[in-house]
């Protein structure tokens, strides 16, 4: 008969030679690293880059951003990554949409100050608006949709679309 515990050590044995082995080879062992660090280093900048340029789209600061009239570390986070963004900063504007209180002035001198101090910015390339950022009102974007017609392919692959029927009936 055959004795599977045996079997079954001698295959792990026989892994994790194969392993060493290859480890020696190339110098790369496979098992503790499996992700190349060229592509894992190429992803995180990806992701670092879509994170600067999504603060930077949204540019805007609500209350949380604030621990009353100066900036959270939240806030402050928010603009590094919209000053980490590598479009053009003139005006880097942004959107402070709070209550309107005693402390909105405060507030906009907080944000600019940061601006001027961690961003090295000049206040001629700083716009601070009050009130939400109207260009986040509308999922499409600037265009106002005037695309939207042509994302309707039904009919373009002979389904019937929009109530329409083209089996002929």
């Amino acid at each position: 008969m055959f004795n599977l515990n045996r079997i079954g050590a001698v295959n792990v044995l026989a892994a994790l030679t194969l392993v060493t082995a290859c480890e020696q080879q190339t110098g790369r062992n496979y098992a503790k690293n499996f992700d190349p660090p060229i592509e894992s280093q190429e992803r995180v900048a990806l992701f670092e880059t879509q994170k600067d340029a999504g603060a930077r789209d949204d540019a805007t600061l609500y209350a949380d951003h604030f621990d009353v009239a100066a900036l959270s570390s939240l806030g402050t986070a928010k603009l590094d990554l919209m000053l980490a963004d590598s479009h053009a900063k003139n005006p880097l504007v942004v959107y402070l949409d709070v209550p309107a209180d005693a402390n909105v002035q405060a507030r906009q001198t907080s944000v600019s100050n940061y601006l001027m101090d961690h961003g090295g910015l000049k206040a001629s390339q700083i716009q601070i608006t009050v009130g939400p950022n109207p260009g986040n009102f509308h999922p499409d974007g600037d265009d106002g949709g005037k695309n939207y017609d042509k994302t309707d392919t039904a009919n373009a692959w002979g389904v019937g679309g929009s109530g329409s029927s083209t089996s002929g009936h």
